[in-house]
């Protein structure tokens, strides 16, 4: 959800508080009828949905075969990413990754 939902989302909520309490406060004496109470009454905040559908997953045929490495080798989560410079450059991958593209190479 963007900001600006967001922020909506925050304002909407806190004029039905608002409004709430000044219908509280008018109840119980407290304070007269505000002027601009009866537009805000004829007019109140649009309701905002309570629930959106789940987003459909995004699969790729690679996640079936790591799946399988995973599986396979409990360990897998202490490998180290090698993602700095001289990595790259010398082509150094991890065993993950070695996994899944000798697997593909296979089933193509």
């Amino acid at each position: 959800m963007g900001k600006y939902k967001a922020g909506r989302r925050i304002a909407v909520q806190s004029a039905r508080v608002m409004m709430a309490r000044v219908e509280n406060l008018m109840k119980g004496g407290a304070i007269a009828k505000p002027a601009w109470y009866d537009a805000a009454k004829m007019h109140p905040p649009v309701p905002l949905p309570t629930w959106a559908p789940a987003p459909k997953e995004i699969v790729f045929p690679e996640d079936r075969l790591m799946k399988i490495y995973q599986r396979r080798n409990p360990d897998w989560s202490f490998e180290v990413l090698k993602q700095h410079s001289d990595a790259q450059r010398q082509g150094e991958k991890t065993r993950g990754y070695k996994f899944v593209t000798l697997w593909q190479q296979y089933i193509d």
